[in-house]
């Protein structure tokens, strides 16, 4: 994984974690980085939930990357290990709706468990600008293409 993305998704998930030292932080981001060392570059990603269900998703060739943290339950609550997971992205079902700028996606798969993943589209100006959407959205769009929807 390249240094700048590693950066950029090593400070998402981080954020959406609950420590509460900066030597918790320092341990979470030493693990991440470990775990990053052995991930590929991805070509979506978005962190989905907070606190203890905090997850990075990761969509990288037909693969799937999970990150979570695991709390080590002998030292507590910040102490903790960032357990990854790989899945083959085998999308058996995509459903989609929106409400406005929120959309709602449920991902169906043949290896892992169902996927529920709330989007945002960012509000344009202009009827002729370019739409954009925020990181969930992207992975959303990125894992319906893989099950051939013109997202």
């Amino acid at each position: 994984m390249q240094a700048a993305t590693r950066q950029r998704l090593g400070g998402a998930f981080l954020n959406s974690l609950p420590l509460s030292s900066r030597d918790a932080r320092e341990w979470a981001g030493y693990q991440f980085d470990m775990a990053a060392d052995r991930l590929p570059e991805p070509e979506a990603w978005a962190v989905l939930g907070r606190d203890e269900a905090a997850t990075l998703l990761l969509v990288a060739g037909d693969w799937i990357f999970t990150l979570t943290r695991k709390p080590l339950a002998a030292t507590g609550l910040d102490s903790l290990e960032i357990v990854v997971a790989s899945y083959p992205v085998r999308i058996t079902a995509v459903r989609y709706r929106r409400q406005d700028l929120r959309t709602f996606w449920d991902f169906e798969f043949r290896w892992r468990e169902a996927l529920s993943i709330e989007g945002q589209i960012n509000y344009r100006a202009r009827p002729e600008d370019q739409e954009t959407f925020d990181q969930p959205e992207a992975l959303a769009r990125a894992l319906a293409r893989r099950a051939g929807w013109a997202a």
